[in-house]
Formats: structure tokens, sequence, C-alpha cells
């Protein structure tokens, strides 16, 4: 190893020193908190034993912190649709997987099975529209790419109002999910629905079978 190689892996050494005992002013810097004093005042924060912190550790927590949406009662409807669908076959196998996969990995590793998700998903809504609307002449990649994201986003949409169409009734009670809410309501002539507990059900159920 020459002069400049070992000049070159003693800074990155020494950076990667650093990287693990940040001060508390670098640290809030780095995940974006306006003060140290903010970043001194979280909770469930991670520190060194020396009371410095580790870059790595401090940015998987400051993944889990990220704050999520919040979702409408229709944008909830719609995910949970997506969710019954998805998992009614498979959801002990997928959650065997997911668990595991937390285990050893980490929220990294859910992240990482999010990634393969969509990008699987993508392929497989690569394909051509079933009516061609593509105008005469050749069209460049970026038309293509417009023509198919168009295409697809209807798709989309009429799959979301096919599902939404079918509703999801407690057997025992009669409510109607809607999102977060189960309430009373009549369903008109030939609208599709399938059976479903709410919570108020299935905990009381749960309580009876403690008993």
């Amino acid at each position: 190893m020459n002069t400049n190689e070992t000049e070159l892996t003693a800074t990155a050494d020494e950076q990667v020193r650093m990287m693990r005992n940040l001060r508390q002013t670098a640290a809030a810097w780095l995940v974006g908190f306006k003060s140290a004093r903010s970043l001194r005042d979280a909770p469930d924060i991670p520190r060194t034993p020396g009371g410095g912190y580790d870059a790595a550790e401090l940015v998987g927590w400051a993944r889990r912190r990220q704050p999520r949406p919040e979702f409408s009662d229709d944008d909830i409807e719609r995910t949970l649709q997506v969710i019954d669908w998805t998992i009614t076959d498979s959801a002990r196998c997928l959650l065997d997987y997911l668990t595991d996969l937390q285990r050893r990995f980490g929220d990294g590793g859910l992240l990482r099975y999010v990634d393969e998700m969509m990008a699987a998903l993508r392929r497989c809504a690569h394909v051509e529209p079933e009516i061609s609307t593509t105008p005469p002449g050749p069209m460049t990649r970026l038309e293509e790419n417009r023509l198919l994201e168009t295409e697809n986003r209807r798709r989309l949409e009429m799959w979301h109002r096919q599902r939404l169409a079918v509703r999801v009734v407690c057997e025992r009670c009669g409510r109607v999910r809607h999102g977060r809410k189960w309430a009373k309501a009549e369903l008109s002539d030939g609208t599709p629905a399938v059976n479903g507990t709410c919570p108020d059900c299935e905990s009381k159920a749960n309580g009876r079978r403690a008993g």
C-alpha cells in the first residue's frame, strides 16, 4: 500500500470513528433537528456508553419516527380493501415472513420488502393498454411513459371503484365499515357485501372467551 492509499484509509477510519460518536450538535444536524436541545429531549433516542450518538443508530431511530400521513376515512377504506384482497389466503405466511424479516434486519428489512414489492408491482403493471390510445406517428419515450402512467391511473381508479362497491358488514351487529368507523347503514339492493367483525364485537367475544 503506497503513502496516498495509507492516508486515505486512515482518513476513512477516522471518519467512521467520528460518526460512531457524534456530539449533540452534529447529531441534531444529521437528523434535521433545529436545535441540540430538541434532540436531547427526544424520547428513546439511542446513545453510546460515553453519552454520544452513533450515526447509524441515530438515522435508524429517525426513520422509525417518520410521521405517517393522516388518512381520510375514504383513504383508509381503500387501504383496508386492498389489504383484505391481498392477504385473504396468505395472512399467516405473510405475517410470519415479515416478522422474521423485522427480527433479522430491523425496520430496514420491512422497507426492503416494500421496495421489492413496489418494483414487482411496477413490472406487472407495465403492460400495453387494452384499448390503444396511441396518437398517430412515432412517440418519444417521455410520451410513451406519460401514456402508460395515464392508463395505469385509469385502471387503478376503476379497480378502486369496483373494490369500494364491496362493503364489509359485521356479522354480529350488522354495522358497515367505512374507514375508521363502523356504523349502521342501509345497503342498496344489489350492493355486494362480505362478512367481517367490528372491533366492538371482537372485543366482546374475546372478553367472553377470556372469562
